[in-house]
């Protein structure tokens, strides 16, 4: 009889958008129930949910997985006898495992937090291969002591002491018996199919008995007494190891494990670090709370992904300068205040550096995809700045929360404080204009930049002239301001003088005049001046306002122009460069290697020749011939005093050539009169 499932689903008032079936024949024989993505299930298609998934007597496999649901009874499926795989991710309360006795067919079973203690049921159960019993109060396993098929076993968070009964499960692939009172794992000394063995929170402190597990791959031995791990040097294979809470100080051990990709050390008195350099593989590592002498001396591998060196005494970070593929980073409860390194980690996600001693700044604008920075407990700061609000991130009662613009605007007002303008507007209000402290900045720029310098002159106050006209009464300049700028455009040369002056006068009186900056002004000037006076913002600009795809090379060129110089500027033009790549190139293999071709020139800038590169992907790159010709790494500090300077070498010239001319002339019409007056002779 084939099962017409909706009709079932409907009949128990189950919504279709929380379970998915598989049928053989129009039997249904497979059925997992889940939470709906859009909508909580209201209390009585709860109670339904168990009657409902009973119905279909044809079941080889039913998964339950629903959050806040507490199954009290299972008797309604023990007569599902083709069930093979059981499992149940959620709580119960059930006290015993009756409903199974008929259940011969099982393979796999997965119970967790119940209120079961004897396991006798699960005695003659022999094609059991997978079975989890966690978060109950089971003490005896001699019931499974036959199931010699077995081969992945879980019963953590029981009350297990003994295991002597598990010594004959040669099959046995994964073993979990965390969080129980064990302290005797002698039964565990052959397995040698053993690939994952979690054995954390117990009470061992003899690890011989496992020795001769030589394919072990996970070992976790976390929360326990042990104070020698030489028994892991002949575990070749092995690719994550958890010794975090024991007792030990001496590991060099791990120097032979070169497979190991995560290993966690926390909480252990070792001495030394020096055996972690052997590790080239590894990608994630925890050490909280281990203080050693040679810390900052360690050389990671480069392929480190994760780590967590939380209360280890640290008062600097050199040891991350070349860690270019950390994503995740817990430095908290240290002595940090310099984080300059971590400058080549852009692709940082979460930073914590709570209570550590940050007191006027952190560098967030090195990072390009930061979700989390916690600077709980610093004196900057003092938050747990995150990206959204809308995403839910672990945080403790007392901890308040920012956004991580937030962050960026702290910064630049602490920049803005010390009179680095341009930090303050890379970092943050050269992409934020909307705040007074801009038009502060750019009146500082106007002021400072010699009057000879029209180009930069109409630039900062076509700033300053948006920040006035489209913001109404929020931004107004002071009267002393008002007449240095005054005074300033007054010295500027004409046409443009007249034109700003009228366009500030106009602005005083309230009314609302046209007033535009062309870039391409930047990009004349630049080409046609002898000896331009070239600043950061005016490289950024080059390289950012025609950012796209078939730019990228010119725009890669300004980048490394603005990274010899130590500009701030960089990392904002680094970030959008990024962002061009992320969004611009799709999966294909062409797409890739060309994506690859700028991603290799954007991280190895100081080994490039951008201007002589040969793209081999598009033909729009740096036509501008005249990038080849004025400077390479122009010197941010040369301002030109006076324009006369600019043409006194080409008027020098032009008067040798004619000095040179008059004297050939002169050397001509007296060989002349000399010929003439031999003829007369």
């Amino acid at each position: 009889m084939k099962d017409d499932i909706k009709s079932i689903a409907h009949q128990f008032s189950i919504c279709e958008d929380c379970y998915y079936y598989s049928t053989a024949n129009g039997v249904t024989v497979s059925l997992e129930i889940f939470e709906p993505e859009y909508q909580d299930l209201d209390i009585i298609t709860r109670k339904n949910i168990l009657q409902f998934a009973s119905s279909f007597k044809s079941l080889k496999t039913l998964e339950i997985n629903l959050t806040d649901f507490v199954i009290e009874d299972l008797s309604m499926f023990s007569d599902l006898i083709s069930l093979e795989n059981f499992i149940l991710e959620c709580d119960t309360k059930i006290k015993d495992l009756n409903f199974l006795v008929n259940l011969k067919n099982l393979e796999s079973l997965f119970i967790q937090s119940s209120g079961i203690k004897n396991i006798t049921e699960l005695q003659e159960l022999f094609h059991l291969k997978s079975l989890f019993i966690n978060e109950s109060y089971i003490e005896d396993l001699t019931p499974v002591s036959q199931l010699e098929n077995i081969e992945a076993l879980g019963f953590s968070f029981n009350k297990i002491k003994k295991i002597e009964a598990l010594e004959n499960f040669k099959h046995l692939q994964s073993l979990d018996l965390s969080n129980n009172k064990i302290n005797d794992i002698s039964a565990l000394s052959r397995f040698e199919n053993l690939r994952y063995l979690d054995l954390s929170n117990n009470a061992i402190s003899n690890l011989e008995p496992i020795a001769g597990n030589l394919n072990l791959e996970s070992l976790s031995i976390a929360g326990n007494r042990v104070e020698n791990i030489a028994v892991t040097k002949a575990f070749s294979q092995l690719n994550r190891l958890n010794i975090a809470n024991n007792e030990i100080q001496n590991i060099n051990a791990l120097e032979n494990l070169h497979k190991i990709n995560s290993l966690n050390l926390s909480q252990n008195n070792i001495s030394s670090l020096k055996s972690l350099e052997f590790l080239r593989q590894l990608q994630f590592f925890v050490c909280d709370n281990v203080k050693t002498d040679d810390f900052g001396d360690i050389k990671f591998s480069s392929d480190l992904h994760h780590l967590s060196a939380e209360n280890c005494g640290l008062e600097n970070i050199e040891f991350l300068t070349n860690q270019t593929q950390l994503r995740f980073l817990n430095l908290n409860d240290n002595h940090l205040q310099d984080f300059s390194v971590l400058q080549n980690c852009s692709d940082l996600n979460e930073i914590y550096l709570k209570n550590n001693s940050i007191t006027d700044h952190f560098p967030v604008h090195y990072f390009s995809k930061l979700n989390i920075v916690d600077l709980y407990g610093n004196q900057f700061g003092n938050k747990k700045f995150v990206r959204y609000f809308g995403i839910s991130y672990q945080t403790e009662d007392n901890e308040s929360t920012a956004l991580i613009s937030d962050l960026e605007k702290l910064n630049a007002d602490y920049y803005h404080s010390i009179q680095d303008y341009d930090s303050a507007l890379a970092f943050y209000y050269h992409d934020n204009p909307e705040n007074y402290k801009l038009l502060d900045i750019y009146l500082n720029k106007i002021l400072e930049t010699p009057s000879n310098e029209t180009v930069y002159i109409k630039y900062y106050f076509s700033k300053i002239f948006n920040l006035l006209k489209f913001s109404g009464q929020h931004f107004k300049i002071e009267t002393t301001d008002f007449e240095k700028l005054k005074s300033k455009l007054n010295k500027v040369k004409e046409p443009e003088k007249t034109k700003m002056l009228t366009v500030l006068t106009q602005l005083s009186e309230g009314l609302k005049p046209f007033y535009y900056f062309n870039n391409l002004d930047f990009y004349f000037y630049e080409k046609n001046v002898t000896n331009p006076y070239i600043n950061d913002e005016f490289l950024f600009l080059q390289g950012s306002v025609f950012i796209k795809r078939d730019t990228l090379l010119s725009s890669l060129f300004y980048l490394k122009l603005l990274k010899a110089r130590n500009s701030p500027f960089y990392f904002n033009l680094f970030h959008k460069i990024k962002y061009i790549l992320k969004m611009n190139f799709a999966y294909t293999d062409e797409e890739r290697k060309e994506y690859n071709y700028y991603l290799q020139l954007l991280h190895n800038l100081d080994n490039q020749e951008i201007l002589t590169q040969e793209n081999p992907f598009s033909k729009c790159h740096l036509d501008r011939s005249y990038q080849f010709t004025h400077y390479q790494f122009p010197d941010s500090v040369s301002i030109k005093s006076s324009t006369s300077k600019v043409f006194f070498p080409k008027i020098f010239l032009w008067f040798l050539i004619i000095v040179v001319m008059f004297s050939v002339v002169m050397i001509v019409i007296s060989l002349f009169q000399l010929v003439d007056s031999w003829s007369k002779l």
